[in-house]
Parts: structure tokens; C-alpha cells; sequence
């Protein structure tokens, strides 16, 4: 009699891992797990981008700022999912609108340079100032160099100065390169 116990309760094991139980396991997880395990996916090394696509995209769809984001990335970059830059500034775009600083700053930059949506300096410093004015590092290193060379803003080497220093404070490795550069 335990034999048989023990041998259902492994066929459930069984059961429970196997691959139409676990897109169950995709449909019913939280966009939170999901995108936490896609995260962990893509740190992994090498990253797997691949496995991690399909979890991002399910977040993304259901509504998670930050999944929306790292979607966006997916597709802009072509790792995991095919690229599609029109695509990735939609994703950017729906995320930035619920306030994800850092897909601010990507949708200010695809406006910036023309990639996935018509190229629009003014919306490019709308949204990176939205992105700056966020703390977010890239936001404030794109908006400094928006000011220092008067793309969608007026030139201003105060405020250049200003948003490198408060990016090369927080480890941008680029504005830090600046403010050297401007020392010497």
C-alpha cells in the first residue's frame, strides 16, 4: 500500500513539471514572478534571453511598467525576440506612461535618433527631462548632452554642466568622462 501512495505522489511531481503544466504556471504567475524570473534568466551567463522573452512579454502584457521596459529592450536589441524598434518604442512608450523612469529615457532616445518611431527632438527632451527630472541616471547624461549641444532645447552649458555632474554622481561612466574632460 505505501508503494502505491508513493508512486502516485511521484507521477503528480511528474505531472506538475511537465511542460503543459508549466505554460499553466506562465498563465497563472504573477507579472512581479515573471519578470523576476526572466531577470534572473538574463543574468545568467551566458544570458537567456531566449527563455527569458516569452516571461517578459506575458508581464509586459498584463501591465508591469518595468516589464513593459525590459520588453521594450528585448525588442529593440534583438536579443531573445526578433528586433523590432517600432515595436520596442510602443513598449516604451506605454511604460514610460506609468512612470518607468529609465524607459523614459529609452523613448527620449529612440525620438532622439529616429530608430522605431519619426525622429522628434522635442519629444526626445520631453521625455528625457521627465526621465532627468526622475533621478534617472541615463535620463540625466542624455539631457546634458541635449543642453550641450541644443538638440530639442536651447544651448545651455549651465545646465549641461549641471545634469553631468549629477549623472557622473550616480556612476555614469560617460558623464564622468565629460567632467574630466571639461577640467582640462
Amino acid at each position: 500500500m505505501n508503494r502505491k501512495r508513493w508512486g502516485a505522489g511521484f507521477l503528480a511531481v511528474l505531472a506538475a513539471s511537465s511542460p503543459v503544466a508549466f505554460g499553466a504556471q506562465l498563465k497563472t504567475e504573477s507579472p512581479q514572478a515573471q519578470y523576476n524570473r526572466a531577470v534572473s534568466l538574463m543574468l545568467q551567463r551566458p544570458p537567456a534571453y531566449a527563455e527569458a522573452a516569452p516571461l517578459l512579454r506575458q508581464a509586459a502584457e498584463q501591465g508591469l511598467p518595468r516589464a513593459q521596459r525590459a520588453w521594450g529592450e528585448i525588442l529593440r536589441d534583438g536579443r531573445g525576440a526578433p528586433r523590432n524598434e517600432a515595436a520596442a518604442a510602443q513598449w516604451f512608450r506605454k511604460a514610460a506612461d506609468r512612470n518607468d523612469a529609465r524607459a523614459q529615457a529609452d523613448l527620449g532616445a529612440m525620438y532622439s535618433a529616429g530608430r522605431g518611431v519619426k525622429k522628434n527632438p522635442k519629444a526626445a527632451a520631453k521625455w528625457i527631462k521627465k526621465a532627468a527630472a526622475a533621478a534617472d541616471s541615463v535620463g540625466q547624461l542624455e539631457l546634458a548632452i541635449l543642453y550641450a549641444n541644443g538638440l530639442g532645447v536651447e544651448p545651455n552649458a549651465r545646465e549641461a554642466e549641471k545634469w553631468y555632474i549629477l549623472a557622473a554622481e550616480q556612476g555614469e561612466a560617460l558623464a564622468q568622462f565629460a567632467q574630466i574632460g571639461r577640467a582640462h
